[in-house]
C-alpha cells in the first residue's frame, strides 16, 4: 500500500496510508479520505470490518472505498458488498487501476466541501 500511496501522490493526489486495520481507522478518522483503498488482509482489524467502521462513521460514511485484495471468491466479495465497499478489487493492482479509480477525482481534495 505504500506504493499506492506514493503513485496517488505523484498523481497530485494526498494519501496516507496505515500498517493495520486499527491504525486505518485512526487514520481514516484524522484525515477524512474522499476514497479509502483497503486491503481485506489487514491485521488487527480486516478490511471488511474497517469498511463496516468507516460506514458507521457520520464523517466517514460518504467516502467511497475500494477494496484491493487476492481473495477473489464469490464469498469475500460478498462479504464486502454487506459490510459497504462499493468496488471489490483483485490485486495486483497496476497504475491503470489507479488512473481509473483516482483519474478524475479532484487532487488533494479540493472537491471536498468545508
Amino acid at each position: 500500500m505504500i506504493i499506492r500511496a506514493l503513485l496517488l501522490r505523484e498523481m497530485g493526489h494526498t494519501a496516507e496510508y496505515a500498517v493495520n486495520g486499527f491504525v486505518a481507522l485512526e487514520v481514516a478518522r484524522r484525515f477524512k479520505p474522499d476514497v479509502v483503498l483497503l486491503d481485506v488482509g489487514l491485521p488487527g482489524a480486516d478490511g471488511f470490518e474497517v469498511c463496516k467502521q468507516i460506514r458507521r462513521d457520520p464523517e466517514l460514511m460518504q467516502a467511497k472505498i475500494v477494496m484491493a485484495t487476492a481473495y477473489n471468491s464469490p464469498e469475500f466479495r460478498e462479504r464486502g458488498r454487506h459490510a459497504g465497499c462499493d468496488d471489490y478489487l483483485i490485486k495486483p493492482l497496476g497504475i491503470e487501476e489507479l488512473v481509473r479509480l483516482f483519474g478524475d477525482a479532484t487532487p488533494s481534495g479540493q472537491n471536498r466541501k468545508p
